[in-house]
């Protein structure tokens, strides 16, 4: 109906009120809010049942003011169109086979042309619609074949049922006439300016919605990817942390009850002596759980008191003698966990590999950094060796989540010097340490 307002604008101004502000334009200015949650399937339905029931009301209001006389044929022809069109909005065939959505778009896009040929009444506002959706069914190459073709189609069918709409008109179009070739040309000029127009937006708009769609699922993916990963890393830690804490407790506790059990009945004394120390890890056993549970909770950890309890349990080793310097200021509760357990682990390494009898720890802070120093006098080892278990790669992985340093210096019978490096400032990869 853009044609017929630019034509006999002047002559019908009443008309061209009434008309100028609503076929096409409420098409475009027309913002329906969607839910980011929505579907693409429940857009398009809420799309198209927002048009349908505003051009119902539109047509009414139309009929009710004398503007407007339909026929009963073309009451019937567009209650039938509009039927339809709510029937087929509730489907949507984005997983079938490429025949069914073309078949899909296609029926669709002839309803609409054939109720603007027989009818003459302005119902190409769904056609856009229609154009945008088969940007999510067809390849863009594919929508811009079927948007040319429907494109000469419409301009033909608004052509030739311009006197249809001058009919619908009685009051206004009453001396304009159908077969005036002027009025023939600018009704196609302004036809095929106005199909261009909007088919072109509303390609526009279906392809970013297309990309957006696109972008999300793929952040779904990445999202889906990034909790599997982190799941994983946080068995690692789990793991690591049950190595470093409770798996070398039990182990030797393990140990001092199968020398109980051996000594019992020939050297009383030693088995005593063994359930006591037993009964020490078992409390240390505990201990461990106790701190797990805090770093859990994120109570406070108090670091320098927790390595003393560490190295009493030395004391209990025969043979033994551990001395040392620890003097650290309050660290985030993170940091004095995987300090704690990376000195747990040099001296258990100790303990079970070194034969040494003498250790010393040194835990101090300077100006720009945390050292940590682990020495022993025993029997040292090859690090450029591999060796069985995780101590050692547990060490290194600590270390490295701290953003520090390892230096192991060991010769072998001659004892080993472990030094760790963290900067004071704890410019620390939050992301690992989480």
């Amino acid at each position: 109906m853009t044609g017929i307002i630019l034509l006999i604008g002047q002559k019908y101004s009443s008309l061209k009120i009434f008309l100028f502000t609503n076929p096409y334009t409420a098409t475009v200015n027309m913002k329906p809010a969607i839910r980011s949650s929505l579907s693409v399937q429940k857009m398009f339905r809420y799309v198209e049942w927002i048009l349908i029931v505003g051009f119902i009301f539109y047509y009414s209001l139309l009929i009710a003011n004398n503007i407007l006389v339909l026929t009963a044929e073309q009451f019937w022809q567009l209650s039938f169109f509009y039927v339809a069109i709510a029937a087929l909005s509730c489907i949507f065939p984005m997983g079938r086979s490429l025949w069914i959505k073309y078949a899909y778009i296609c029926l669709e896009i002839f309803l609409v042309l054939a109720t603007r040929y027989f009818s003459g009444l302005q119902v190409e506002h769904l056609m856009f619609v229609y154009i945008a959706k088969s940007c999510f069914f067809l390849r863009r190459k594919s929508v811009m074949i079927l948007t040319v073709i429907v494109g000469i189609l419409y301009v033909v069918i608004l052509v030739g049922s311009l006197p249809q709409s001058i009919e619908t008109f009685p009051y206004a179009t009453a001396d304009i006439d159908p077969s005036d070739p002027k009025l023939i040309k600018d009704f196609l000029i302004s036809g095929i300016a106005s199909y261009v127009m909007f088919s072109s937006f509303m390609i526009v708009l279906g392809n970013t919605l297309l990309a957006e769609q696109r972008s999300r699922q793929r952040a779904e993916e990445l999202t889906r990817q990034v909790e599997g990963l982190a799941t994983k890393l946080e068995r690692v830690r789990i793991a690591r942390d049950i190595h470093d804490s409770l798996g070398h407790t039990l182990t030797n506790l393990q140990i001092q009850l199968a020398l109980a059990q051996e000594f019992r009945e020939h050297k009383p004394d030693r088995a005593f002596k063994a359930i006591d120390l037993a009964k020490f890890l078992a409390d240390q056993c505990v201990e461990d759980v106790s701190l797990k549970l805090q770093a859990i909770h994120q109570s406070d950890f108090n670091l320098d008191r927790a390595l003393q309890s560490l190295l009493s349990q030395l004391q209990h080793h025969p043979g033994l003698k551990v001395s040392s310097e620890i003097n650290l200021p309050q660290l985030p509760l993170q940091v004095s966990h995987h300090l704690y357990y990376i000195i747990k682990e040099g001296l258990t390494n100790i303990q079970k590999h070194s034969n040494a009898d003498r250790i010393y720890l040194q835990c101090q802070a300077t100006s720009d950094r945390i050292t940590v120093r682990l020495e022993d006098n025993g029997r040292g080892f090859d690090p450029a060796l591999s060796y069985p278990g995780f101590g050692l790669q547990g060490i290194k992985e600590r270390v490295n989540i701290l953003n520090g340093e390892l230096k192991i210096c060991t010769t072998p019978e001659v004892g080993t010097r472990i030094m760790v490096m963290i900067p004071k400032e704890m410019e620390i990869d939050r992301k690992k340490i989480s």
